[in-house]
């Protein structure tokens, strides 16, 4: 099965809270992405996101998540997407990457 960026996997969450117009935290997405993550590899025997989870001193983070969330700052970004410069900078790469599939458990 084929893992993807942890970006693309957050972009979901992320977009969620946009479009319930709730603050975008970073320390959710990242439990989020975790959280996930683990399922599947709980489910699949394989990982779903590419990059190393560390353990920082309040939970868990994806490094390449965090510095994509740090300026948004827990504020309501109602038009504007906190990873759309991540978008754009990998935007050759993820074309050729789809989004995962939403899981039934």
């Amino acid at each position: 099965m084929k893992t993807f960026p942890a970006v693309v996997v957050a972009n979901y969450f992320a977009q969620k809270d946009i479009d319930e117009k709730r603050p975008i935290d970073n320390l959710k997405v990242n439990k989020l992405v975790y959280l996930v993550h683990g399922w599947h590899l709980g489910f699949n025997g394989e990982p779903l996101i590419q990059e190393r989870v560390e353990a920082w001193q309040y939970g868990t983070v994806v490094r390449s998540v965090y510095d994509a969330l740090k300026d948004t700052a827990n504020t309501p970004s109602p038009n504007r997407h906190p990873l759309d410069s991540v978008k754009k900078r990998k935007r050759k790469k993820l074309k050729k990457t789809q989004t995962p599939k939403q899981s039934k458990f």
